[in-house]
């Protein structure tokens, strides 16, 4: 386990390599500063940066800036705001429907900026939105809240946000209701875009959204499998047995983080046979023979997991993943015992983790994976499931 942690940690070493890109940042004392700032397209928003003066790289914290800015594509300003921290996960629900009120300093995400402008904070309990009705206004968060009454099962919501946007962002009196404004980055944005665009007002920073990508792959590769089942006083040592695979990979790339994490669900078939010897333990004694055990498996493998990507270069990337098997479709799967009181045993559907990672070049990676396995079998008074390995390479194509 240990091993894995550093391994883990020194591809973390690549993955924080982030490329420096053209940006500024703006000092308490109001002074610009060029430079190449770390690109790290933050999921959470961010406490400090990394910038590059003169081949010499340094850190700048929240409290050191007043805003920063990444070419077009991001910028963040500082503010102290009330937020509001009370939960929005289901199990832990606030029972106040007003806002729990803290005081912070933050780095702000900039949405939109203009007569009206539009932020963004999103941290562990969830992402709040922000708004400044004009450029000499105090920055304010647009209040939506999931709270319950006093029945545990009773979720109620505080819309105030759809009366601060009635009331200070709403041009030639157009109403706005829930329906028409949800609290989402994608409504908000087009809100306070089309009031920006009624009074005239030039829109001066909008954030640049990120398509979602999607990737099919075609995978194949090798798996050997090794396996052993027991009794109270018999045992059977399969021989190792590749098995080759064979399926397809549908993969959803998420829009942050420079694309480094992805979704992916996968089908792929797979065979093999192999047997053993059903013997009896020593020094157990018994008068019943050895014997063979066979298996015959075959199935579609379906699975669904997670992966990380680390950039090595433009063209090159490392990845790690996890995936879980949920369910197989059969077409064989057969243990054979070989004794007349127990002649066959039905192998378990589904149930396997995997981890591996590998290598990707342009369109083309190899991998490796090794499975966590479920029982093989049903479990049963009688015979159960001593050992049971799989370790597989892959090769995979993007299309």
């Amino acid at each position: 386990m240990k091993k894995t942690i550093y391994i883990l940690l020194f591809l973390s070493t690549f993955s924080y390599s982030q490329k420096f890109v053209p940006g500024h940042f703006i000092t308490n004392q109001g002074l610009k500063i060029e430079c190449q700032i770390r690109d790290v397209d933050w999921y959470r928003n961010p406490t400090s940066i990394e910038y590059k003066l003169q081949d010499e790289i340094l850190t700048k914290k929240i409290s050191e800036i007043i805003e920063f800015q990444i070419n077009d594509d991001s910028k963040f300003i500082r503010s102290e705001v009330q937020i509001d921290v009370s939960t929005q996960t289901l199990n832990n629900l606030s029972r106040t429907r007003n806002p729990e009120w803290e005081n912070k300093l933050l780095l702000l995400k900039v949405l939109i900026e203009g007569e009206a402008s539009l932020y963004s904070y999103d941290n562990s309990i969830g992402i709040k939105y922000f708004y400044k009705k004009n450029p000499t206004a105090k920055i304010e968060q647009l209040v939506y809240k999931k709270y319950i009454g006093s029945k545990l099962n009773d979720i109620f919501y505080n819309y105030n946000y759809i009366y601060q946007l009635n009331a200070d962002v709403n041009c030639e009196d157009n109403k706005v209701d829930i329906k028409s404004v949800t609290y989402t980055k994608g409504d908000l944005i087009s809100h306070f875009k089309k009031y920006n665009e009624c009074l005239n007002s030039n829109i001066t920073f909008q954030v640049k959204s990120k398509p979602t990508k999607y990737n099919l792959y075609a995978i194949g590769g090798i798996s050997n499998n090794n396996i052993e089942l027991e009794s109270p006083n018999r045992i059977i040592k399969y021989d190792n047995a590749v098995s080759l695979r064979l399926g397809i990979i549908g993969e959803i790339r998420l829009p942050f983080n420079n694309y480094k994490w992805g979704v992916f669900a996968e089908a792929h078939y797979q065979t093999f046979k192999t047997e053993g010897l059903n013997e009896r333990k020593a020094p157990i004694y018994s008068t019943s023979p050895a014997t063979i055990s066979t298996i015959n498996y075959s199935a579609i493998i379906t699975s669904v997991g997670l992966r990380h990507y680390f950039n090595l270069n433009k063209n090159s990337q490392l990845l790690v993943e996890g995936s879980y098997s949920f369910y197989d479709i059969p077409i064989t799967r057969e243990i054979y015992i070989g004794q007349g009181f127990l002649d066959q045993v039905n192998i378990k559907a589904g149930g396997d983790i995997a981890l591996g990672f590998g290598y990707m070049y342009k369109k083309i990676g190899i991998s490796a994976r090794y499975y966590v396995k479920d029982d093989i079998i049903n479990r049963s008074d009688y015979w159960s499931e001593k050992k049971n390995t799989e370790i597989s390479l892959n090769l995979f194509y993007k299309f």
